[in-house]
C-alpha cells in the first residue's frame, strides 16, 4: 500500500495574511501576486507589496519551510527600500502570529532587501527584493 500523501500548507497564502494583519504594510498588498497582473491595471506611482514561493525546503514535512520572495515596489528607490526596511521589520516580528492558514512560528531573512530596479514594464518602477523563510505549522 503506497504512503499517504502530505501536501504542505501554502506558506505564501500564510505570509499574505500575516501581512495583511499589519497596519503599516496592508493597504500595499494587491490582490495578485503578478506584477503583470498588478502594474498595468493599477500603477499609478504608489507603493506595492508583491508576495511569492521561491523554494521550498521540505525540511519536516509537518512544518512549512518555504522561501518566500518579497518585492517592494515605489516611485522612488528612497520610498522603496523604506518599504522594504518596514516589511523586513514586520517579518522579523513573526513570533507565533496565527492566521487563517496557519500559525507563523518565526520569519528568517535569507538575503536581505537588495535594490533591483524592474525596467520591463512599461513604467520602470523601483524595486527592492528580500527572499525569508518562514516556519509555521498549519
Amino acid at each position: 500500500m503506497p504512503d499517504a500523501l502530505y501536501v504542505l500548507p501554502d506558506s505564501v497564502l500564510a505570509l499574505i495574511q500575516y501581512y495583511r494583519a499589519r497596519p503599516e504594510i496592508a493597504a500595499l498588498l494587491p490582490a495578485s501576486t503578478s506584477i503583470e497582473a498588478t502594474l498595468p491595471a493599477g500603477w499609478a506611482g504608489t507603493a506595492f507589496v508583491l508576495v511569492n514561493l521561491a523554494g521550498s525546503g521540505g525540511i519536516w514535512p509537518a512544518v512549512g519551510d518555504d522561501a518566500i520572495q518579497v518585492d517592494c515596489y515605489a516611485p522612488t528607490k528612497d520610498a522603496a527600500s523604506a518599504l522594504a526596511r518596514t516589511v523586513r521589520a514586520a517579518t522579523w516580528a513573526i513570533r507565533n502570529d496565527t492566521v487563517a492558514a496557519g500559525t507563523l512560528m518565526r520569519g528568517l531573512e535569507e538575503i536581505g532587501p537588495q535594490w533591483l530596479p524592474d525596467s520591463l514594464p512599461t513604467i520602470p518602477v523601483d524595486r527592492f527584493t528580500a527572499r525569508y523563510r518562514i516556519i509555521f505549522t498549519p
